[in-house]
């Protein structure tokens, strides 16, 4: 389960970091299609990307009984590349 849900966090992270460089977007709710957000312009305390800080934090101690297994250490290879 947890594997899993680090895959899902990987996508996450991975989808999020290629809006880092579109302009103004228009949300495709019929609630909010008059609204937009703007990624560049989203205020952060760290310059890391989320691969970055999820890669950062997969060397946590609470993760140490996976550091053998074969999927996790891939999803630590390909958030390195």
């Amino acid at each position: 389960m947890v594997i899993k849900n680090l895959l899902l966090s990987e996508e996450c992270a991975i989808n999020y970091d290629a809006t880092a460089n579109l302009g103004e977007q228009k949300y495709n709710s019929i609630f909010f299609s008059q609204l937009t957000w703007n990624p560049q312009n989203i205020g952060t305390n760290c310059d890391k990307t989320l691969k970055e800080q999820l890669l950062h934090n997969l060397d946590n101690t609470c993760f140490a009984d996976l550091s053998e297994n074969e999927e996790f250490k891939n999803l630590k290879s390909r958030l390195k590349n």
